[in-house]
């Protein structure tokens, strides 16, 4: 099985992306090989919102220019999704927002091309405030047909400078129930599929009906 975890921070080497690579090292170590995307060096436009990735039925966005289409393909070929965000301010910051609504409507005008993955998000917050941010971005997952394991404690960490973020073992603690909750339903679920879900765009552009 392969990982992916999308660092929705702008601040290289901060605290989402040393939750990220924690949970990508406990994943590797349970046999699960990850690979961490910074969005931080991506260039993500939004959603226009035209319903052409509807009418073309292919898979992807006609919106050129960007680095969406890479981020994409990292997203589909991908088992297991981890979405990390700070959220000091009160809401995920613009680049993940846009992310996650462009590749949230091409799967699901596509035959729902993430169902069946497993996933969860990952915060960093600032301020206990900001709690509500974490639960905007765990929707996201079960609306594309993304299951999302539970875990011992909300998967997030508290601080703002990464000092902050070391004296926090709890937020580690919680990503790693969290990683190990994705490892134990992804050996459940480790069974060959034969049978793709209704509607799923195969890589050929060809949809199941």
């Amino acid at each position: 099985m392969k990982a992916v975890a999308i660092c929705g921070s702008s601040r290289a080497g901060g605290n989402t992306e040393q939750l990220l690579k924690h949970a990508l090292d406990r994943l590797a170590k349970r046999g699960i090989e990850g690979r961490l995307v910074l969005l931080q060096w991506k260039i993500i436009h939004p959603c226009l919102h035209c319903g052409d990735c509807s009418v073309m039925c292919n898979g992807r966005c006609v919106i050129e220019g960007d680095d969406f289409p890479d981020v994409f393909k990292d997203l589909r070929q991908a088992d297991v999704i981890l979405i990390g965000a700070p959220v000091d301010s009160g809401a995920a910051v613009a680049s993940l927002k846009a992310l996650l609504e462009r590749a949230g409507r091409v799967a699901s005008e596509n035959g729902n091309l993430f169902s069946r993955k497993l996933g969860a998000p990952i915060a960093v917050v600032g301020r206990e405030v900001s709690q509500h941010t974490l639960q905007r971005l765990l929707t996201w997952f079960p609306a594309q047909g993304i299951t999302v394991p539970g875990s011992p404690a909300y998967p997030k960490g508290k601080g703002i400078s990464p000092l902050a973020l070391q004296c926090d073992r709890g937020g580690e603690e919680a990503v790693e129930g969290l990683v190990d909750n994705l490892v134990w339903l992804a050996e459940k679920l480790a069974v060959p599929e034969t049978t793709p879900p209704a509607g799923h765009v195969t890589d050929d552009g060809k949809a199941r009906r």
